[in-house]
């Protein structure tokens, strides 16, 4: 089995917020504070959690060249979109909430 090197999570750290967001997000929807149903918080686990892994899981399998362009893009993107993903469930349906 390998292990991540000395010092280094075995998760990265942008899924390990998004997680923490995403729990934090679920917990106030079970609670009440928060108006989110069960599709609204399965929709933000994929921008949160679930592609951050994939970004982790295609660098170790090495599918992209090392720090590839296409990789750096897709990191980028991912850190800017996620909270924009989840920001736009606040705002009304609409023109904003589709530009986000």
């Amino acid at each position: 089995m390998n292990h991540p090197p000395h010092g280094k999570l075995p998760v990265p750290t942008s899924a390990l917020l998004g997680g923490v967001v995403w729990g934090a997000l679920a917990a106030g929807s079970l609670a009440g504070r928060i108006d989110l149903g069960t599709i609204e918080l399965l929709l933000l686990l994929a921008p949160l959690v679930i592609v951050p892994l994939g970004l982790e899981l295609s660098a170790r399998l090495e599918i992209f060249p090392q720090s590839s362009s296409l990789e750096r893009y897709a990191r980028h993107a991912q850190f800017l979109g996620a909270p924009l993903a989840a920001a736009s469930f606040w705002l009304l349906p609409g023109g904003a909430a589709a530009s986000l």
